[in-house]
């Protein structure tokens, strides 16, 4: 049972995965700082793709598109800790530091939505501190958890000025770059609600500056990108018709193949056949 590999202390959460692979894709509500104790974990996301072993840290941004998978290694299980940085605790830290808080503005946010971290001194005596709690009969005192998280927001802080915007983006009106927003991600399957979230709007505001860039309605700019990308992959004639389908956001074959028609006025076989 997945219980059985789970135990948290507030928002700091211990895992240990007892079979060899665990595969996960999703977007996480809050920020997570990740400490890998044992075993290997591989993060996909945008195409790119890196490994996170025993010893290493990884940033992992809120509401990102994230693919991690799990496993053992050198016959070592899995384990990891894992620090929830959620809008309260970065509400209360804000509140507390509120020296810092013109670096929100200055500073540009990271980019990637995973981020491999060095082996600071300050991580490691962080993680050091939590290590014992693996033992859940163990309880620690009142206020550690909360101690530990501001800790670990401090960590980040001090590492990279980048980390000020990207952990506070509340405190400040932002809304990330429309266009380039919708490039990166046509691809994945989001809801134009969700698209509005992730780009930090309303679904009106949303569809309201879509339309500063598009004539298109976001669903019909959705479709016709996705058709794009798929006529430039068959003519690459590296995927069947199946993967590119698939790999471009469509959730369903038939559906595919009726609007690339509508497009393109050919079959989507009839160009894989011509360039496998």
């Amino acid at each position: 049972m997945l219980e059985d590999r789970l135990h948290s202390i507030d928002d700091i959460i211990f895992s240990c995965f007892l079979q060899d692979d665990w595969l996960n894709e999703f977007r996480m509500p809050s920020h997570v700082l990740v400490y890998v104790y044992a075993g290997i974990m591989n993060v996909e996301y945008c195409g790119k793709n890196f490994s996170v072993v025993a010893g290493q840290y990884v940033f992992l941004k809120r509401d990102h598109l994230v693919r991690l998978n799990k496993t053992s290694l050198d016959g070592a299980t899995y384990k990891a800790i894992n620090i929830r940085l959620g809008k309260k605790a970065l509400r209360q830290y804000a509140g507390n530091h509120k020296e810092h808080t013109s670096l929100i503005h200055e500073k540009r946010r990271l980019s990637d939505s995973a981020q491999l971290l060095p082996q600071t001194p300050e991580l490691k005596s962080l993680f050091a501190s939590l290590l014992p709690y693996y033992d859940k009969s163990l309880l620690p005192p009142d206020g550690f958890a909360q101690e530990a998280t501001d800790k670990a927001i401090a960590c980040l802080l001090s590492m990279d000025d980048r980390f000020y915007p990207t952990l506070f983006d509340f405190l400040d009106s932002w809304k990330i770059n429309l266009p380039e927003f919708m490039e990166e991600n046509f691809a994945n399957d989001m809801s134009i609600k969700e698209f509005a979230l992730y780009t930090g709007r309303s679904l009106a505001t949303f569809k309201r500056d879509f339309a500063k860039f598009s004539n298109l309605s976001p669903e019909k700019w959705l479709i016709t990108r996705r058709l794009e990308a798929a006529y430039e992959l068959l003519k690459e004639g590296k995927k069947s018709v199946s993967e590119v389908c698939w790999s471009v956001g469509f959730q369903s074959r038939s559906h595919f193949t009726i609007a690339f028609k509508r497009q393109y006025n050919v079959l989507p076989s009839v160009i894989a056949s011509k360039n496998m």
